[in-house]
């Protein structure tokens, strides 16, 4: 009977250890995490430092976006408006080897020129706005070297509209379900 007992204690104190193990590997990653997002926040900024070739700066840099409306398309942009810009794939792969070599964190590059996007959209014809107000957000966005960077910001402001406010905002959701919208104080509300 004390045999049994003590087989149930050491069970149960076997069943504990592993719980306690478990927990502490969950505990340990979500502080590992943390500590790479903390780090990871100026990677990108300490990257585009380090004098990488092919690595052009940050991309806000290279963008010129309408009066009044810099909230609204870096709301849309997200964390790429605070990405850099590589001259092309292998220059990012170069940074993202220095970023790694360096334990810099998370790093956003975009790269200025993406064959893979194909031809840029040509069309000067401006999408008519369905509802009034509102403004495609490609059409607010320009870049200071033409033919550059073109199909890159086609791709990352497709369907993506801008106007003044929520009311506005939400007249254009229900018009369209699949575009992003962004206030001209930077909210978005998107599928």
């Amino acid at each position: 009977r004390h045999l049994a007992q003590a087989r149930e204690a050491v069970a149960a104190a076997t069943d504990a250890r592993r719980e306690a193990a478990s927990d502490r590997a969950t505990w340990t990653a979500r502080r590992d995490t943390l500590a790479m997002s903390l780090r990871g926040q100026d990677g990108t900024a300490a990257l585009l430092q380090a004098g990488i070739d092919g690595l052009l700066g940050p991309l806000a840099e290279h963008l010129s976006v309408e009066r009044g409306w810099e909230n609204a398309v870096a709301a849309l942009l997200g964390a790429l408006a605070e990405a850099g810009l590589a001259a092309d794939a292998e220059a990012a792969l170069g940074g993202l080897d220095h970023a790694r070599s360096q334990d810099l964190g998370a790093v956003r590059l975009v790269l200025a020129d993406d064959p893979s996007l194909g031809v840029a959209d040509t069309d000067d014809e401006a999408e008519p706005a369905p509802v009034d107000g509102a403004l495609a957000a490609r059409g607010l966005v320009s870049t200071a070297q033409p033919g550059r960077l073109e199909r890159v910001l086609d791709r990352l402001l497709k369907d993506s509209w801008v106007v003044e406010d929520l009311e506005a905002a939400r007249a254009l959701r229900a018009q369209l379900p699949d575009g992003v919208v962004a206030t001209r104080g930077g909210d978005v509300l998107a599928p």
